[in-house]
């Protein structure tokens, strides 16, 4: 049996392609009508719809908007021309539209609603498709003038607005028919067969009307020039709907359906505007209609759109507040979403229903291979829907129940390719049409196979060709000539090039072979596909990326040619290698080594003798290019390893290099070559695609490059001290090798670790310094037996012991560098003590330094200060900041001299009258207390005196950081600068005083007015008068005095010549600002007395006058520098003085030009004709005319055109 045999129709039979919603041909309709496949959704959905028109009868609404949404393939304009048909009672070949949908229907609630809305509810319909209506003219009218236009030309008036304006006005008065008549008789023809051609009615309109009413219309073309322009809205088509639909259609309903309102409106805000505008008013006027008894029926409005209408409100992001009306105008039970699914159900019963012998033939099929095809058909890294059973494959076979989703998804991103037809898509009828064609094409032939074999996507891809891009047919069409010995590879580059428009699967190995399985009890093809794919990547047809393979464009195979061009040299792998060594030891499983549960020591690796990673122990990589380099590089690390020499504490490994490990060095050195050249260059957006896809690329190549690497570790040699161990005798990886490497080596690397093998906490050093009894501190650091035994009991009291084993090693060192002058850092000592040898932890360290400095025995110099109290902050910070403990330096102790702790003390007690013990910490302490307080006193006085940019700000300034430097200092430096300079310290808290009195109260509001007087009226009034003015003397003196810290101690002169120039600045800015005023006065005068300015509106006379109103301020109250009506300088009056002329000059020649007569000048935008992509001839063609009308009418007004 073969395939074509087994259909119940012929499945040869035609079926149309594309649906249009304002199809006239009746064959055409009485087909989609009869064929039509309303599933049980689909029903639900017209029962909602129909429902809601019923009810409205009696309860009228608001909500009379119908939203039909969905993407390809879902039905939408198929149902909302059904719903068209049925309203209107269309009768198609001699029958009712009705009754040939209700015979589709099984619902019989349904078939009754029908039959009640077609006997109660007659209704007109307005059905076009707003992606090619000819009432849309240029693609920027709003939804509102497109619509209008439409129910005009339904009910039989001339589309144009203004043109239509005349006849709705004749009728409503009841003349329509006398200008008919007049037409015939002035022009010899009817006025329905001439009012289309908009550029001649028009004066042949006026004309009649001319004749008709010659008192108003004196003139042949008065009326063509004097009529009034209508502006299309959401109201006026509301209101004139209604009213026309009672004139022309009395006792009927009006329906509104849209096509693709969606698509027109989206992303823009006034059209969404105006279609939220349109409902609301149809919905308040229709029901006002109704209530009021003007009518029996309401208007309603269906419209239908690829994305739903929440989804369509959201893309305006902000402006969606503004559409928030729109949602509810389209009632939630009025939206209908029509999903793809019903596609397969709609396919199945249009095309693929079986004869009764061929489903028994089918069930028998599929019961004996269900297993094997469940298994070879599964998609792999999905989530779209593929469950496989009995029923789902006799209704679909040949195709299988995924492949109609899946030719949805290829078809729509088909018609997304840049000059796609946009008649290509997933809609109903193309899927119908493709499940046909792929029976009967003689390009697949599948209808002449045997029952068993099955649908393919190379055989998708032969009915679809056209449709893809010439570069990529050309392409599959080399695959067939180039690679003739695999023809797999054919099957596999057509499917490839069809998945590519299917985002949500993987193109794997796995799901090629998947969609090319072609016969029910077929075997897998994985195997196959893979080795096809090598092929066709070597050809350099296809290229792997992040979402599997795809084909190559021109573009791309540059690309690859140029890749393949870049080779490294020697040392650019080396430098690789290394860098990937790098991330391998970056690992911490890795790079670091737990040692007896107390210290982490990191590895210094080193490779070519280049360093890899810092650390603790080194570790010395060999890498053999090639087996003769392996065996030298062992020699090499032998005799290096060996004890006495200079590497005998280094850690040899020895390692090969593989096959696999230089293949990924050449090509990570490729990937990242290519990203170099052509990262910044200006790219197009498919070389910017090339440039992410090499990057993924780069960090697949990287990522497997460093699993290699780690791999050939193992198969390596070791060596310590001599000793020559196999690798993997250590462990089967890279950290289980290095871990049981290091477990060995270790101990001998640290013979004094013991020593030191405490788990100190390096934060406990602090706590020696702080603590005010040393019984607080850790178990850890009293006697005992594993204990560091720094604190020992003596006397009932706890005291350090400075004799402790790891205290005395470390005073050791100390004392022994110090005795050859070298600087002991906190840097050198971590360096000695956590190096080779002791290998001790930084804490062990830390506390032992804390407790000889808490014992007296240290002393510790930080950032240019030498610190002996260890209760100091800054001893604290040393201990509690690494780069401090670093950089600091310990030394053996000092004491202080008694006639500096004299002189210090004496000091003090002059300053601040009490008396000091002669100890250096009393002595520091109590003066550190005294200057803390001073600086608080000192900080706030400063931030006054800066803010205010008085004088005196340096010298706090340099006075709070000589306070800063004194508590920051060691006790034993406070004591010395305080003994030797007590007095100038004295000195400069007195002057501190005197600046603290001279910035508050009235002295600071003195000082600010001083200054704002020498800044802004003092120089007017030196501009204008001698220097021995004695205004001007008192303003030098003034200046002078402001700008020296001894301001403060001349207040009163201050505010004396102070006054004194305000009162001469203000007599002047009085005269000038007087001046001002009386000469912009007579200007005005001036130009209201010109003989046209009465002929002026209000707002232009306003304008005229203004540039001389806002300059005659007579609201004179001086604000400072400035009058505070008009803020002008004293600069600026003169230049309004100097400019009275012209400005009084420049109003009056405005006044000529705003009274001059101008002949109207109309400018015509093409763009609004000629915007986004003209698709084919019709549409040029329909653009052109709309421009020709547009301007013909324009003339016809007499106007002027410009472009």
């Amino acid at each position: 049996m073969k395939i074509r045999d087994i259909f119940q129709e012929d499945i040869t039979r035609t079926i149309e392609e594309v649906i249009k919603v304002d199809q006239i041909n009746e064959a055409v309709v009485y087909e989609e009508l009869r064929e039509y496949v309303p599933t049980e959704a689909l029903q639900g959905h017209f029962r909602e719809v129909l429902e809601a028109i019923n009810a409205s009868r009696t309860e009228p609404t608001e909500g009379i908007g119908v939203w039909v949404s969905g993407f390809f393939g879902s039905g939408k304009s198929s149902f909302a021309k059904i719903l068209g048909y049925v309203l209107a009672q269309q009768t198609v070949k001699g029958q009712s539209a009705s009754e040939l949908f209700l015979s589709r229907l099984t619902k019989d609630r349904l078939k009754n609603l029908i039959k009640l809305v077609n006997r109660t509810i007659p209704c007109t319909v307005v059905m076009f498709d707003m992606s090619t209506d000819r009432a849309v003219r240029t693609g920027r009218e709003n939804v509102s003038e497109v619509m209008y236009r439409a129910l005009l030309r339904t009910l039989g008036y001339v589309e144009d607005p203004d043109l239509a304006e005349l006849e709705i006005a004749l009728e409503g008065e009841g003349r329509l028919a006398d200008f008919q008549t007049h037409f015939r008789e002035l022009h010899g023809q009817e006025w329905d067969e001439r009012k289309h051609l908009i550029a001649f009615a028009l004066n042949e309109a006026s004309a009649v009307m001319h004749d008709l009413d010659p008192q108003t219309y004196p003139l042949a073309d008065s009326w063509a020039k004097t009529r009034r322009e209508i502006h299309v809205d959401a109201n006026l088509i509301a209101d004139r709907a209604l009213e026309l639909m009672r004139r022309r259609r009395p006792d009927q309903a009006l329906a509104f359906i849209v096509d693709e309102v969606g698509q027109y409106v989206a992303r823009h805000v006034d059209r969404m505007l105006d279609l939220q505008g349109i409902v609301q008013a149809l919905g308040r006027a229709g029901k006002n209609w109704v209530q009021q008894g003007k009518g029996p029926f309401q208007a309603w409005l269906v419209v239908t759109s690829q994305e739903k209408l929440s989804e369509v409100v959201d893309a305006l992001g902000d402006r969606r507040i503004e559409l928030a009306r729109l949602q509810d105008r389209f009632p939630d039970r009025l939206r209908v979403d029509l999903a793809p699914t019903d596609i397969t159900e709609v396919a199945s019963r249009r095309v693929l229903t079986k004869t009764s012998p061929a489903e028994e033939a089918l069930r028998e099929l599929y019961r004996a291979h269900r297993n094997r095809l469940a298994t070879h058909i599964h998609l792999h890294k999905t989530r779209r829907r593929q469950e496989l059973d009995e029923r789902g494959f006799i209704n679909l076979y040949p195709f299988l129940p995924y492949q109609i989703d899946l030719i949805i998804g290829i078809v729509s991103g088909l018609r997304d390719q840049p000059g796609a037809s946009r008649h290509t898509g997933g809609s109903n009828r193309t899927i119908i049409k493709h499940t046909q064609q792929m029976i009967i094409s003689p390009r697949t032939n599948l209808g002449q196979q045997p029952v068993g074999q099955l649908v393919t996507l190379d055989l998708v891809y032969d009915l679809l060709e056209g449709n893809l891009t010439t570069e990529r047919r050309k392409d599959i069409a080399d695959v067939d000539t180039r690679l003739s010995d695999d023809p797999l590879a054919l099957k596999v580059a057509k499917a490839i090039a069809l998945l590519e428009f299917v985002r949500d699967l993987d193109r794997i190995p796995q799901n090629i072979a998947a969609v090319l399985y072609d016969r029910v009890e077929g075997r897998p093809l994985v195997k196959q596909v893979e080795a096809s794919l090598k092929n066709l990547e070597e050809a350099q047809f296809v290229r792997e990326t992040a979402e599997g393979w795809k084909l190559q464009t021109a573009l791309e195979k540059d690309w690859d040619t140029e890749r393949r061009e870049i080779k490294p040299k020697l040392a650019q792998r080396k430098e690789l290698r290394r860098e990937i060594l790098r991330d391998i030891f970056g690992d911490p499983k890795v790079r670091t080594y737990r040692h007896q549960a107390l210290r982490t020591f990191r590895l210094a690796v080193t490779a070519d003798e280049r360093t890899i990673t810092e650390g603790d122990i080194p570790l010395a990589l060999y890498l053999a290019e090639d087996e003769a380099d392996f065996e030298r590089l062992k020699e090499e690390a032998r005799e290096a390893s060996r004890p006495s020499m200079a590497g005998e504490n280094t850690l040899y490994w020895v390692v090969p290099m593989t096959q696999e490990v230089e293949r990924g060095l050449e090509e990570l050195y490729r990937s990242r070559g290519m990203i170099a050249l052509h990262e910044r260059e200006f790219r197009s957006r498919e070389e910017s695609a090339l440039v992410e896809s090499e990057k993924e690329k780069r960090d697949k190549i990287q990522h497997e490059l460093r699993a290699d690497l780690r791999a050939v570790f193992p198969q390596g040699v070791t060596y310590f001290q001599g000793v020559e161990k196999g690798a993997s005798a250590w462990g089967q990886t890279l950290a289980d090798g290095l871990k049981a490497f290091l477990d060995k080596a270790v101990p001998d690397l640290y013979p004094r670790f013991e020593l030191g093998a405490y788990a100190a906490d390096e934060r406990d050093a602090e706590k020696f310094l702080t603590a005010a009894n040393l019984a607080g501190l850790p178990t850890l650091y009293h006697e005992g037996k594993d204990n560091m035994e720094l604190i020992r009991r003596e006397k009932g009291r706890f005291v350090i012991d400075r004799d402790a084993p790891t205290a005395a090693e470390v005073m050791a060192y100390i004392q022994h560098m110090h005795s050859y002058g070298e600087k002991v850092t906190g840097r050198l000592l971590e360096g000695k003590f956590q190096g080779l040898e002791y290998g001790w932890d930084v804490g062990v360290v830390k506390v032992a330094l804390a407790a000889l400095m808490r014992a007296g025995g240290l002393e510790v110099s930080y950032q240019g200060r030498r610190h002996r109290d260890y209760r100091e902050p800054a001893v604290r910070e040393v201990f509690a900041k690494v780069p401090a403990f670093r950089s600091a330096a310990f030394a053996p102790r000092k004491a202080l001299d008694f006639t500096i702790l004299s002189a210090a003390a004496r000091n003090f007690e002059q300053i601040y009258g009490r008396e000091l013990d002669l100890e250096e910490g009393a002595i520091a302490q109590a003066v550190i207390e005294k200057v803390r307080e001073e600086r608080e006193y000192v900080l706030p006085l400063e931030a006054r005196v800066k803010a205010l940019g008085l004088p005196g700000a340096d010298f706090l300034t340099e006075f709070r950081a000589t306070l800063e430097g004194l508590i920051a200092s060691a006790p034993d430096d406070v004591v010395k600068t305080f003994a030797s300079d007590g007095q100038g310290y004295s000195q400069a808290r007195e002057q501190t005083r005197r600046i603290a009195e001279g910035t508050s109260g009235s002295n600071l509001e003195t000082l600010q007015r001083a200054h704002t007087v020498v800044a802004q009226q003092w120089p007017v009034l030196a501009a204008q008068r001698p220097e021995d003015d004695p205004v001007i003397v008192a303003g030098a003196r003034l200046r002078d005095v402001l700008q020296t810290d001894s301001v403060y101690e001349h207040l009163a002169d201050i505010g004396r010549d102070t006054a004194e120039i305000v009162r001469a600045y203000e007599e002047l800015y009085a005269d000038q600002h007087q001046k001002r005023l009386q000469v912009y006065e007579e200007a005005i005068a001036t130009v209201e007395a010109h003989p046209e300015w009465g002929n002026l509106p209000q707002e232009a006379q306003e304008q005229v006058l203004a540039p001389l109103v806002t300059r005659a301020c007579s609201d004179l109250r001086l604000d400072g520098a400035t009058c505070h009506a008009c803020h002008a300088i004293p600069e600026q009056i003169e230049s309004d003085l100097a400019a009275v002329t012209g400005l009084r000059s420049r109003a009056l020649e405005r006044i000529d030009e705003l009274t001059a007569a101008e002949a109207p000048v109309v400018r015509v935008r093409l763009a609004e004709f000629f915007s986004g992509v003209i698709p084919d001839i019709e549409d040029m063609d329909r653009r052109i005319e709309a421009l020709r009308e547009h301007l013909q009418k324009l003339l016809a007004e007499g106007a002027r055109i410009i472009f």
